[in-house]
């Protein structure tokens, strides 16, 4: 009789203990969902812009706790009989080390969140401590690469659907977070080590009034030195008073072979960046530089009147020549207003001496007041959107500075899926601002793949009575007053076939561009006029997407896509299928 009193005594025990564990596991998958509700909200709000919210580092610590808090619910004494079996033991397993990721991966995001927002305005109030803030958060997102490496998912095989999903979206999760943090240390190291200097980049200053290929035509040129934190622009010049090699820099074999015998883009300072691939064009200028000034420098900067109009929105106006210039009017001030000023029959040189004074002007002034301390944080906020849409360029000569722009995004670099649609002008004259340009993508399924149709739209709006500076003409013997010359160009991934156009007499370049494929078709479009051309090119079998690429236009480029509208002022991916545009 005892011993069945204890037999029983001891089943209910075992019973209580594998039902508490049952309680406690519940409690915590509830706990854990609740967690990775919060972590998903928090996910999609942490940005730039969040940063400066003074409850975010809370939010994130309180998801974290609640986080370990199902973690511990996992490892506690009650729920030991289900970790050793065999079956359930593994999806126990699972829960625990998903959990330890989760809350790990918000731990992390809090301590960088939290070292950004203890940075002050004392701390940035000179070049030492600049250079300090920038070595803390270099550090803090190492130390955070580190911490995400040493995740463990736990468990992947014959896990129930529920952890399996939640496996493979918080695996997304840590690869991402992973590579955000591994970029933010390699570009605040980067940016460390440039400062610390000593160091110079070429800065070229691109006008998007006369757009070459993925980017504004470079017009003037200065040096951007940096030692111990400090920094120094020299004077910005137009590269018409830059002086040329006596031999012309060798061009890569790829650039030769696509640009080098129609466009000479290593015989002028402006005929530079015919290929959008910005890396090569730079190596070229640094080159080109060093061999006409005996001057080496580390690295090139592009960047045009919209990432001007960023550094402004973070540093606030300044004043040229008795004119506040501003976020909001710098750019149509560059693009547009300065030429109003300029004598319409002045000769050409006179005519590029003025514009150049004041394009100079500007850049010194803002550059003062970079200079003199701004808070990191929203001068990238306000830099974000121009980085995305290549606005702004850069390249560095060391190889690990390189990689560090490239992971940013600011390398200007086309991925595998990558279509560009760019018009490169050749008239002399200053009117693609009033250049409309629409694109019509359509795709259709093939036995063996698809074939892909864009159909281009250029309309000219230039009104009449501009000054001659812009609608020209530069020579009467090339364009008429008003009328738009350019090379219209389809950048397309290596995989698909090289672009077409209907009813092309001949082209004006066509092949492989580095790993891309470029066709280019000579336009001309008279004021008040539009013009369509058609290009076509194949997809092989597997591929399901394609990637429209920012042309650094003013205004954008709008595509249209199975009836969608896209404004290419950032990379957007689209299926592709048989659609209609």
């Amino acid at each position: 009789m005892w011993v069945r009193r204890g037999l029983v005594a001891v089943l209910v025990l075992v019973g209580g203990w594998l039902v508490g564990g049952v309680v406690q596991l519940g409690w915590a998958a509830a706990e854990a969902r609740d967690a990775r509700s919060e972590a998903t909200a928090l996910r999609e709000a942490v940005d730039l812009t969040s940063v400066d919210d003074p409850g975010l580092v809370d939010r994130l610590d309180e998801a974290a706790a609640s986080t370990r808090s199902a973690e511990r619910r996992a490892e506690s004494w009650w729920t030991i009989p289900w970790r050793l079996t065999p079956v359930v033991g593994r999806q126990v397993s699972s829960f625990r080390h998903l959990t330890d990721a989760g809350a790990t991966s918000l731990e992390v995001v809090s301590d960088v969140v939290a070292e950004v927002r203890s940075i002050t305005d004392d701390d940035l109030g000179d070049e030492a401590g600049r250079l300090t803030a920038m070595a803390r958060v270099r550090d803090v997102t190492t130390d955070a690469r580190v911490r995400i490496d040493a995740i463990e998912l736990g468990p992947d095989q014959a896990l129930l659907a529920p952890l399996a999903e939640a496996r493979a979206a918080i695996d997304d999760d840590v690869a991402e977070l992973a590579t955000t943090v591994d970029t933010a240390a390699r570009v605040t190291g980067a940016l460390h080590e440039v400062l610390a200097g000593p160091s110079t980049y070429l800065v070229l200053a691109a006008n998007n009034a006369q757009m070459h290929n993925g980017q504004g035509m470079f017009l003037s040129a200065g040096l951007l030195q940096a030692d111990e934190g400090r920094l120094r622009l020299g004077e910005v010049r137009s590269v018409l008073d830059v002086p040329l090699p006596d031999e012309p820099v060798a061009l890569p074999a790829d650039l030769q072979a696509r640009w080098g015998h129609a466009f000479d883009p290593n015989t002028d300072w402006r005929h530079l960046g015919m290929s959008h691939r910005f890396a090569p064009t730079a190596e070229v200028a640094a080159e080109m530089w060093r061999r006409a000034t005996g001057t080496a420098v580390d690295g090139v900067i592009a960047l045009d009147p919209v990432a001007l109009a960023a550094v402004l929105a973070a540093t606030g106006p300044v004043v040229v020549d008795g004119d506040e210039v501003s976020a909001e009017t710098a750019v149509r001030e560059l693009l547009i207003d300065q030429y109003e000023d300029l004598t319409t029959d002045g000769d050409p040189q006179q005519l590029q001496e003025q514009r150049r004074d004041r394009l100079g002007a500007i850049a010194a002034a803002t550059f003062d007041r970079l200079r003199s301390g701004v808070d990191p944080v929203p001068l990238a906020r306000h830099l974000a959107d121009p980085i995305a849409a290549r606005h702004l360029l850069v390249w560095s000569a060391h190889a690990d500075h390189q990689r560090a722009w490239s992971a940013a995004g600011v390398d200007g670099e086309l991925d595998e899926h990558s279509l560009l649609l760019s018009l490169v002008n050749r008239g002399g004259n200053k009117l693609d601002p009033y250049l409309e340009v629409r694109a019509h993508l359509d795709v259709s399924a093939t036995a063996d793949g698809a074939e892909a149709t864009v159909r281009v739209v250029l309309t000219n709006t230039a009104p009449v009575g501009l000054p001659r500076h812009v609608q020209g003409p530069y020579d009467t013997d090339i364009v008429d007053e008003g009328e738009y010359l350019g090379v219209l160009t389809l950048t397309v991934p290596e995989v698909a076939g090289t672009p077409s156009v209907d009813g092309a007499e001949r082209l004006a370049v066509s092949g492989v561009d580095g790993p891309t494929r470029v066709t280019g078709v000579w336009v001309r479009v008279d004021r008040g006029t539009t013009v369509e051309r058609t290009f076509r090119f194949r997809l092989a079998d597997g591929v399901d997407e394609l990637r429209i690429a920012p042309s650094a236009r003013v205004p954008a480029t709008t595509w249209i896509v199975d009836r969608q509208r896209i404004v290419d002022d950032a990379a957007t991916t689209v299926a592709v299928g048989a659609q209609g545009g």
